[in-house]
């Protein structure tokens, strides 16, 4: 073995990506990893990153064996409306982990609000949650890129999973 990457030779068959199977649209039951953080994007979007591995479908007990991540937006100046689905996904999610507490609204109703003071305490409480079994419902679709669909060169598209809700197990 040679210490120097430019003099090191690897089979094409080693280089091959293997085949890609997308997650069918559905729920599923699958675990919490270590790792949840804050990306963003330069430009006013920020998000929370939570990370998950394996999936099992509850009907028919097949598993895939991926590592997918939910992000979930908080901050966004140029859409509103995805920082409402971003809260109500974050406080569910927390919520899934038993990280809210009960409250209610300015009109009464019960809900649920996060028992971290911050994203940076959340993140920390969700890395401490890694283990915790819960269930997801996750989506298939074409990837897209600036509003366009990514093909491959046959032409069809490429697909690309997507979490859209957290729950706690049932």
């Amino acid at each position: 073995m040679t210490d120097n990457l430019f003099d090191v030779t690897v089979p094409d068959s080693e280089l091959e990506a293997p085949a890609f199977e997308p997650i069918p649209t559905g729920p599923y039951r699958t675990t919490l990893q270590a790792g949840s953080g804050l990306v963003e994007n330069g430009k006013g979007w920020k998000a929370i990153r939570i990370p998950f591995l394996g999936f099992r479908d509850p009907k028919s007990g097949k598993e895939w064996q991926r590592s997918l991540n939910a992000q979930l937006t908080y901050e966004n100046p140029n859409s509103p409306k995805s920082v409402q689905i971003g809260f109500a996904a974050i406080i569910g999610a927390a919520a899934a982990l038993g990280l809210t507490e009960p409250t209610t609204t300015a009109d009464g109703k019960p809900a649920q609000k996060l028992t971290a003071a911050d994203m940076d305490e959340l993140v920390s409480q969700l890395n401490q949650m890694a283990g915790t079994e819960v269930e997801v419902y996750v989506t298939a679709g074409p990837r897209k890129r600036a509003g366009v669909v990514q093909l491959k060169a046959d032409g069809t598209p490429f697909l690309d999973n997507e979490i859209k809700r957290i729950s706690a197990a049932r």
